[in-house]
């Protein structure tokens, strides 16, 4: 078991109002590991990522999870476990907001001074009609 879990929350907003779409749906997601660089994502033993509804604080889905990273990954996909519609978890400000949960490896060794620079992505699709 890993020894500590570490959870960021991001803020991600579209361009244009999803509740104009008829559905909108996860396809793809993932975290590119930017720096340090030399560092890969073997610090890392499990991560969850969850999306809260803001007009029902009480409702958190876990949409994508991810586990056994290779050494040298610097790049990984998750793996999608809610295939409902999203629209239900943006809020007034066009905008959807993602907690990531990591466990740390237990083997891993000392953390970078300063800490670590994670992009995520994510593709989403808009049905309109």
């Amino acid at each position: 078991q890993g020894l500590a879990t570490v959870e960021v929350n991001k803020k991600f907003t579209f361009s244009e109002d999803p509740q104009d779409a008829r559905n909108v749906s996860l396809v793809g997601a993932g975290l590119e590991l930017r720096a340090p660089v030399g560092y890969d994502f073997a610090w890392l033993d499990e991560l969850e990522v969850y999306l809260r509804n803001p007009a029902n604080p009480d409702e958190v889905v876990l949409v994508a999870r991810s586990t056994g990273y290779q050494p040298g990954e610097t790049r990984i996909g998750l793996n999608l476990v809610y295939q409902e519609d999203l629209r239900d978890f943006v809020n007034s400000e066009r905008a959807i907001r993602a907690s990531f949960r990591g466990r740390v490896s237990q083997w891993f060794g000392e953390w970078p001074a300063d800490g670590f620079t994670v992009r995520a992505f994510a593709t989403l699709r808009f049905d309109l009609y």
